[in-house]
């Protein structure tokens, strides 16, 4: 071939047979339809033009391959891609040239086209299902005359696909595998069922919540928390005691005479205010006032009495120190003193540490460090709390953020393309055991000769970046790339190809070992981790 041929990898050259159906094309004489592909381990790379054209079949034919596709890509050209089932094959063996059939409208079947490979493509021998994909650029005169039907043995239908998806979890219904017995430390809790917080819990400030158990029981240290939380809700406000209630009052608020009236009749009457202190007051009498005897009823009635005053000094006082020879009692039993308190004594008004257990009612009193602060307007668990067994619902596990976050790590992802990039989906998938991240799928594009494209070629799905640059993970068919480099979910990159192409155009960003050495139809990288 000539010197430009030897620098390919591949060339395809139409028969003397595909130039008469292509001519026919173009008048509207006939139709085609692709028919199948012959694979073939002679080596023809170092055949000449003329000796390529009139063959009319190949030899050491070792399978035949299916039509997949037939997609049209300008007035004149088609896409022909072939589906090479390595399930078939009769053994391992090299492909070195590759035959088009068509049968044109009057029904006879012709080689169309001869594709010869400088390097020979290695097609194993594998019974799991592998299919090796290949694309021929076909010149056909007239694309509207070809049958451009899809053989529905080499494709994935949307049943297919919905059935080896079904056991993958979608991002958007992540949310709603999350149990509602998960506590968000961020919002209020809602408990439905009686939780054990082993660890206890405390308040937004660091302050230990009580339990019903602590206020019935008397705890003093909690009591005092409670009381010291209540005075600092009501400060501000008014003594209840020293108002005056409109249910108290003789007359409504209308009738009652303000301080300057009385003020004005009182400068007009000339008296000697009593001194309240030698008054009786009828809030401290025991009797109402007309039951009480006059003075003169109670004189007549003690003169009738023999009395022997008692000597004030051995007499208990009210007021000032009095000095007991003897211990008092009370019902015979004597009163204990101040000066002989035990010293462990627990008093209210100070700290009391117990050695032993406090209990009520036979039942031990839950110590601050076991118990959970919540806050007692919202019930929110604000500091964290370490559960070494939490269940709800009757023993039922609850799911912390790690196990959710573990599962979103093992689930399938897409990894974006630019927009100008069409195909089905490139999907990743992280394997946490050897950090490793299986990538698969392809899309195409086009990019005219001479011209360049800078940017963000792959972008991973939240969560994830790149460590590394890796210029063997993706086949680049039909183009090349240059100045790689990765920023977090990015990897950048500037594409172009040098000189003319055979296939226009368009180019492919495919992730299969297959289409680099005949391996399994995905492709295995550790340059992609998890954040």
């Amino acid at each position: 071939m000539a010197s430009n041929d030897e620098q390919r990898s591949a060339t395809t050259i139409f028969t003397t047979a595909a130039q008469s159906i292509a001519a026919r094309l173009i008048a509207n004489k006939t139709t085609a339809k692709f028919t199948k592909a012959e694979i073939s381990t002679t080596n023809l790379f170092n055949q000449s033009v003329t000796e390529l054209q009139v063959l009319t079949s190949l030899d050491n034919v070792q399978q035949t391959a299916d039509i997949n596709t037939v997609t049209v890509i300008n007035d004149s050209t088609v896409d022909v891609n072939i589906a090479i089932d390595q399930t078939k094959a009769p053994n391992d063996y090299q492909m070195n040239s590759v035959g088009l059939f068509a049968v044109d409208g009057d029904g006879k079947e012709v080689l169309y086209s001869v594709t010869v490979l400088k390097d020979p493509v290695y097609i194993h021998q594998d019974a799991m299902g592998s299919a090796l994909g290949i694309d021929l650029e076909t010149v056909v005169g007239q694309s509207s005359n070809v049958d451009l039907s899809i053989n529905p043995a080499g494709a994935v239908t949307n049943e297919e696909l919905k059935v080896t998806l079904a056991d993958y979890v979608k991002m958007d219904d992540v949310k709603s595998l999350i149990p509602a017995t998960v506590i968000d430390g961020s919002k209020p809790a809602d408990f439905k069922e009686s939780v054990t917080l082993e660890k206890g819990a405390v308040d937004g400030a660091g302050n230990t919540i009580a339990t019903t158990k602590d206020v019935s029981d008397g705890d003093a240290e909690t009591l005092t928390s409670a009381k010291a939380y209540a005075d600092a809700k009501i400060s501000g406000k008014a003594d209840d005691s020293t108002v005056v209630h409109t249910a108290d009052m003789r007359k409504p608020a209308s009738d009652v005479a303000g301080i300057e009236e009385v003020n004005a009749k009182q400068d007009k009457i000339g008296y000697t205010p009593a001194d309240d202190s030698k008054v009786v007051h009828t809030a401290d009498m025991r009797k109402p006032a007309s039951a009480v005897a006059g003075i003169e009823e109670v004189n007549a009635k003690q003169d009738k009495l023999t009395i022997t005053p008692a000597d004030d000094s051995k007499v208990a006082h009210l007021s000032g120190a009095n000095n007991f020879d003897t211990v008092p009692t009370v019902n015979n039993n004597p009163l204990l003193l101040a000066s002989s308190l035990p010293s462990d004594l627990a008093r209210l008004s100070q700290d009391a540490n117990f050695t032993a257990k406090l209990q009520q009612n036979g039942q031990d009193v839950a110590l601050a460090n076991n118990t959970i602060a919540r806050n007692p307007n919202t019930g929110v668990v604000s500091e964290p709390v370490d559960f070494t067994n939490l269940t709800v619902n009757g023993g039922k596990s609850v799911a912390t953020s790690d196990d959710l976050k573990s599962l979103q790590l093992k689930m399938w992802h897409e990894i974006k393309l630019p927009d100008r990039f069409v195909g089905g989906p490139i999907l990743m998938k992280y394997n946490p055991d050897d950090r490793t991240t299986m990538i698969v799928g392809n899309k195409k594009a086009t990019l005219k000769d001479g011209a360049s494209w800078t940017g963000a070629l792959f972008t991973l799905p939240e969560g994830f970046h790149w460590i590394a640059t890796d210029s063997k993970m993706m086949g680049l068919d039909n183009m090349d790339h240059y100045n790689d480099n990765v920023s977090g979910r990015l990897y950048n990159t500037k594409l172009s190809r040098n000189g003319s192409s055979y296939r226009g155009s368009a180019f492919d960003v495919c992730f299969s070992s297959m289409a680099i050495d005949g391996g399994a139809p995905y492709t295995t990288v550790r340059s992609i981790q998890p954040d």
